[in-house]
C-alpha cells in the first residue's frame, strides 16, 4: 500500500516510476538505476520518514502531456543486461480503459494483486482498480498459498489476474473443505490469465472450482502496454493444440507477417507484430535494441516485433504457435514445447509438466520432461504413453520427477532452476567384466551422454536411435569387427560384446584398410560398361523389343485414389501432382489421435511445401482418415473399410520407414506389414491397381562370385544377399507385390534413387537432419575437404522431377505391371561438385583419395571435427569399394519411356546447388557463410 502511494505521488509530480525489487542482486539494481537515469529512490516507508506538515496542502500546478512516460519496467535481455521498456501514459491508459469496459469492472469488484510491481500485470491491478473504483487486495507473497486461498474466500475476490502457474498452484492446493467453501461463497466472476502458456486442462479446472467465473486468455508484450490481444475461453475443442491467442484489444493491432514483411494468408504461419496505441516508446538508453525491435513498416506504421510465431485461422482469430525461444528444432523438426506439455498433463497421474530442450556436452539437442505426480511413474510407461500421443521426434529423452514447478518472481516457470536430467538406468547395475565391455561402456557413455551405464542397460531405452547408432558404429569400427545392424540386434553391452571381434589395430588400421581396398578394387569401377558389355547388350535389346513401338497416348483416369504416406516428403509431392493435374478424389490414411488431428497434420504439411493458396484451392478433393496401416482394416472400423473398398480404384503406397539403420522388426512392420495389408485391401470389393514406391537400393548387397552386377528394371531376386535392414525389407515388400501380380492384381513398382531438393525452390524435407546425403555434404563443407577421384558420383534426383515422372508412369494404360527406376542418371563427380561449391562462394580443398584419408586421420583428434569424421567413415558414397559386389542400377528403360512423354532429367549445376545450399542455410541446417558477390 505504501509503495502504491509513492507511485501515485511520482505520477502526480509529472515523473515516471521505475519499480526495482529489493531482492534483486546489487549489480542488477545498480544497472537499472544508472540506465534509467533515476533521480530519486523511494522506499515504501519514504513518506513516513518525512514531516509532511511542512508541505503545502494544495497540489502544485503541473502541465501534463499524454505522451509523458508513465513507467519504465525492466525485462530480461538476451545479452544478460535487462532492457528498460518505456511506456507512455496514453499507451497504458488505452489498455486499462478497454479492459475495464470489456469486463464491466466497477466499484463492486475486488481485485487480488498477485504480481510483483516489476511485472506489468501489476500496472493493471493498481490502475484498473483505482480508475474504476474497485478495491485492490495486495498479496505480499504468492508462495503462501494458504493465505491466497483465505484472501480469495474472506475478501470475496471477484477478479483474478495472474500468470497461469499461480492459478494452477491455487487449484492444486485446495482441500475438499475449502472447495465446498468456495462453491458456497463463490463470487469470483473473472479470471484473467496471461504471461505464459495456458495448459488445455486449466480452464476446465477453474470452472470446476469457480463455476461462475469467465476465463479470459490475454496476451501481448511488456513493450505494448500489458496486453494487446484477448480470447474468452469457453469450451475446449479436441482439435486444439493450445488456447487461441484471440483478437486485438481496442485501438491495438496484431499482424501475422512473413519474412518479407507481407501479410500471411489465413492458415499460413508467420511472425507476430503489434501495432496501435499501446506501443512502447522503445528501450531506455538503448538505440540499437530499439531499432531492432521497433520498426517502421511502409504501410502499417510503427510495429513491435514480438519474436512470437502465430497463424490467422479461418474463424478470424490468431493462434499462438510459440515463442522463438520455446519453439525448438530437434533432428530437423520444429517443435513447440507446450504441445508436449499439454499431452503429458492429460495423463491421469500427472498433475503438471514442463518440457525443456537442452544440449549435452557434445552440443547435441535433446528434450527433457519434468513431471509433478503423486505416484512414481515408470519411465517405460511414460515413454509408451507419450509415443501414443505424439510423433517419435517429440518424445522426451529424459523424464525427471520434481515436487513442484519452480517459478520466477513474476510467477512464470523458472526453467533455469530445473534440475539437470539424469538417465534412469536399470535398477540392478551390472559392471563391465572385461576390457571389451569397458570399452563399450566408455563409447556408450560418451555418445549417449550418460554415466554409470551397466552392461544390461538397453541402447534404445537410453535414448539411442539410428543417428547415434551410426556414430557408435563409426567410433567402434576402428577397433572391432562390427556392423550397424549388430547394435540394433544386440541392444545391451553384454550381448554386443559377445557379437563383435577385436581388430588388430585402431583407426589407423581402418584407414590403411580403406587405402588397400581402394588400390585393389578401384579397377572394378573403371570401364564398367565394357565389363558388363554382354549384360548391357541384352538389357538394351529388351528395351527396344518391348517398348520401341509402345503407344503412350492412352491415359488411365482414376476417379478415387488412396495415397498412403501422404504427409511424407515424396508422398506430399505426389499428392501435389495428382491434385494439380487430375480431377481425382484423393483419400489418405494418417495415424493420429483423431480425425481432426490428422486433417490438421496434412493441412500443415501441404501448406509447408506448397503454400496456403494451393491448400485452399484443392483441399476439398482430399479426404483424410485417422487410421493405422499396420492394423486390421488399416486401423479403420469395418464399415468405413468396406465403404472405401467400394470407392477406391487405385492405391499408391508411399508409406515407408526410411531409416536406413534400425531395428529389423520395426522396419519390417512398416515396410512389409503395410504392404500385406494394402494387398488385402486391394482385393476388397473391387480389385484395385497398386503402385508401390520402393528404392533402387534393393539392388545392393553381395552376389557370390561377382564383383560387378548390372541391376535393371527387369531384375528382382538375382540370388543376392542384402545386409542393410531397410533395403532388405523393401526387397521383401517387392516380392509380395510380384506375388500379388500373379494373383490377378495389377502391381507396379517404382524404385526411387537419391531424392533431394525441389529444383525450383531448393526446399527439402522438413526433417532435413535425417538425410544421410545432406549430412555428407554438410560434413565435407565443415571439413573444408573433398576427395578427388573420377569414379565417385553424386546423384541428385530432384523431388519435383521424381514425382512428375511417377505421375506420368502411373497414368499411362500401357505401363502397368512393371518395375521402374526413377533416378537422375546425369550424375556429377566429386570434382564437379567441389567446382560448383567454389563458384557459389564455399571454400573447399580437393585431395587425392589416399591423402584425403590421411587428412581424416590427422584431424581425428580435433574435437570439432571428430564427429564429422566418424560420420564420413560410414558413407558408401566415399567408400564404394568396401563392398564385395558393386551393383550398377540401370534406368535406361525408364528414361526411354519418360522421354517419349517429353520428360528429361536436368544435370546439376552451380545454380541448382546454390538453391540447395541457400535453403539449408535458411532453415539452419548448413552453418555456412557464402562469399560475397556469388
Amino acid at each position: 500500500m505504501k509503495t502504491i502511494v509513492n507511485i501515485m505521488g511520482v505520477l502526480k509530480a509529472g515523473a515516471a516510476y521505475v519499480p526495482v525489487d529489493p531482492k534483486y542482486p546489487e549489480d542488477r539494481k545498480r544497472y537499472i538505476l544508472e540506465n534509467s537515469n533515476c533521480r530519486t529512490i523511494l522506499k515504501s516507508s519514504f513518506y513516513e520518514d518525512k514531516n509532511l506538515s511542512i508541505y503545502p496542502e494544495t497540489v502544485p500546478k503541473i502541465k501534463y502531456n499524454p505522451q509523458d512516460t508513465a513507467y519504465i519496467i525492466y525485462t530480461s535481455g538476451s545479452t544478460g543486461r535487462p532492457k528498460g521498456v518505456v511506456i507512455s501514459q496514453s499507451a497504458v491508459v488505452n489498455t486499462i480503459i478497454d479492459i475495464n469496459k470489456k469486463f464491466d469492472v466497477g466499484e463492486k469488484d475486488r481485485i487480488i494483486g498477485l504480481s510483483s510491481l516489476c511485472f506489468d500485470l501489476s500496472v493493471y491491478d493498481i490502475f484498473g482498480a483505482l480508475s474504476s473504483g474497485a478495491s485492490l487486495v495486495q498479496i505480499n507473497d504468492v508462495r503462501d498459498v494458504k493465505n491466497v486461498m483465505d484472501v480469495v474466500k474472506e475478501k470475496g475476490i471477484t477478479i483474478w489476474n495472474s500468470v497461469p502457474a499461480i492459478m494452477d498452484i491455487l487449484l492444486e492446493n485446495m482441500n475438499l473443505n475449502s472447495i465446498e467453501d468456495y462453491k458456497y461463497n463463490n463470487v469470483l466472476r473473472l479470471v484473467m490469465l496471461s504471461g505464459d502458456w495456458i495448459g488445455l486442462n486449466l480452464p476446465e479446472k477453474i470452472k470446476e472450482n469457480f463455476p461462475e467465473a469467465r476465463v479470459i486468455s490475454l496476451g501481448g508484450a511488456t513493450e505494448a502496454s500489458i496486453w494487446s490481444i484477448y480470447y474468452p475461453i469457453k469450451d475446449i475443442k479436441d482439435s486444439w493444440r493450445s488456447i487461441p491467442y484471440g483478437m486485438p484489444l481496442a485501438n491495438q493491432k496484431f499482424y501475422v507477417l512473413n519474412y518479407e514483411m507481407e501479410f500471411c494468408p489465413s492458415g499460413v504461419p508467420g511472425e507476430l507484430y503489434i501495432g496501435g496505441r499501446g506501443l512502447a516508446r522503445g528501450y531506455m538508453a538503448d538505440k540499437e535494441k530499439t531499432e531492432n525491435a521497433f520498426i517502421e513498416h511502409p504501410k502499417l506504421g510503427s510495429l513491435y516485433r514480438t519474436g512470437d510465431y502465430g497463424v490467422l485461422n479461418s474463424e478470424g482469430y490468431i493462434e499462438f504457435l510459440g515463442r522463438k525461444d520455446h519453439q525448438v528444432k530437434i533432428r530437423g523438426h520444429r517443435i513447440e514445447l507446450g504441445e508436449i506439455e499439454n499431452a503429458l498433463i492429460k495423463h491421469e497421474n500427472i498433475k503438471n509438466a514442463v518440457v525443456v530442450d537442452s544440449k549435452d556436452n557434445k552440443g547435441r539437442k535433446f528434450l527433457c520432461a519434468y513431471i509433478v505426480s503423486e505416484v512414481r511413474l515408470k519411465r517405460s510407461e511414460l515413454k509408451e504413453y507419450i509415443e501414443g500421443k505424439l510423433p517419435e521426434y517429440m518424445v522426451p529423452k529424459y523424464f525427471v520427477d520434481i515436487k513442484e514447478i519452480p517459478l520466477t518472481a513474476n510467477g512464470k516457470v523458472d526453467r533455469k532452476n530445473l534440475p539437470q536430467p539424469e538417465v534412469e538406468l536399470e535398477d540392478n547395475y551390472v559392471a563391465p567384466r572385461n576390457e571389451v565391455e569397458k570399452k563399450l561402456v566408455d563409447v556408450w557413455s560418451e555418445i549417449l551422454n550418460c554415466n554409470n551405464i551397466g552392461i544390461e542397460d538397453n541402447f534404445l531405452a537410453l535414448g539411442g536411435d539410428s543417428l547415434t547408432a551410426i556414430k557408435m558404429y563409426a567410433r567402434l569400427n576402428g577397433e572391432f569387427e562390427i556392423t550397424i545392424n549388430d547394435i540394433f540386434q544386440n541392444q545391451t553391452i553384454s550381448k554386443l560384446s559377445q557379437r563383435i571381434k577385436s581388430k588388430n589395430n585402431n583407426l589407423k588400421f581402418s584407414i590403411e584398410k580403406y587405402k588397400k581396398q581402394y588400390l585393389q578394387r578401384k579397377g572394378m569401377f573403371c570401364d564398367l560398361e565394357q565389363k558388363l558389355e554382354k549384360e548391357y547388350k541384352d538389357y538394351r535389346r529388351k528395351n527396344r523389343e518391348y517398348y520401341c513401338e509402345i503407344d503412350l497416348s492412352k491415359v488411365k483416369v482414376y476417379e478415387s485414389i488412396l495415397i498412403t504416406g501422404s504427409t511424407g516428403y515424396v508422398g506430399s509431392h505426389l499428392l501435389y501432382e495428382f491434385l494439380k493435374n487430375t480431377n481425382s478424389i484423393i483419400y489418405t490414411i494418417i495415424r493420429g489421435s483423431s480425425r481432426d488431428k490428422v486433417k490438421e497434420k496434412l493441412k500443415n504439411k501441404i501448406i509447408f511445401y506448397f503454400g496456403y493458396e494451393f491448400y485452399e484451392k484443392y483441399n476439398s478433393r482430399i479426404i483424410p482418415f485417422n487410421g493405422d496401416l499396420t492394423e486390421e482394416y488399416l486401423g479403420l472400423n469395418k464399415d468405413t473399410y468396406d465403404e472405401l473398398g467400394r470407392k477406391i480404384h487405385c492405391i499408391i503406397n508411399c508409406a515407408a520407414n526410411v531409416a536406413h539403420f534400425g531395428v529389423y522388426d520395426e522396419l519390417y512392420k512398416t515396410n512389409v506389414k503395410i504392404v500385406e495389408k494394402i494387398i488385402e485391401f486391394a482385393q476388397n470389393s473391387i480389385k484395385k491397381d497398386i503402385f508401390h514406391v520402393s528404392t533402387t537400393s534393393v539392388g545392393t548387397g553381395k552376389l557370390n562370385g561377382y564383383s560387378n552386377v548390372l541391376y535393371t528394371e527387369y531384375d528382382l531376386d538375382i540370388g543376392h544377399e542384402i545386409d542393410n535392414f531397410y533395403s532388405k525389407t523393401k526387397f521383401e515388400a517387392e516380392k509380395l507385390m510380384v506375388q500379388a501380380r500373379k494373383e490377378g492384381i495389377n502391381t507396379t513398382i517404382l524404385r526411387l534413387g537419391n531424392v533431394v531438393f525441389n529444383s525450383q525452390s531448393g526446399m527439402f524435407q522438413e526433417n532435413i537432419e535425417k538425410s544421410a546425403f545432406y549430412n555428407l555434404i554438410n560434413t565435407l563443407v565443415k571439413l573444408e575437404a573433398i576427395p578427388e577421384f573420377p569414379f565417385g558420383f553424386l546423384e541428385f534426383s530432384y523431388v519435383d522431377y521424381v514425382c512428375k515422372a511417377m505421375f506420368l508412369l502411373i497414368t499411362r494404360k500401357e505401363l502397368q505391371n512393371e518395375i521402374y527406376h526413377i533416378k537422375n542418371s546425369k550424375k556429377i563427380t566429386f570434382n564437379e561438385f567441389s567446382n560448383y561449391l567454389q563458384k557459389i562462394g564455399i571454400e573447399i580443398n580437393r585431395y587425392e583419395y589416399e591423402k584425403f584419408l590421411d587428412y581424416l586421420y590427422y584431424n581425428y583428434k580435433n574435437e570439432n571435427l571428430k564427429d564429422h569424421i566418424d560420420s564420413l567413415l560410414v558413407h558408401t558414397y566415399l567408400m564404394p569399394w568396401s563392398v564385395e559386389t558393386f551393383f550398377v542400377d540401370a534406368s535406361e528403360k525408364t528414361e526411354m519411356l519418360l522421354g517419349k512423354m517429353g520428360f528429361k532429367w536436368k544435370k546439376p549445376d552451380a545454380k541448382l546447388i546454390k538453391r540447395m545450399i541457400d535453403y539449408g542455410i535458411k532453415v539452419g541446417f548448413f552453418d555456412i557463410k557464402l562469399a560475397v558477390n556469388n
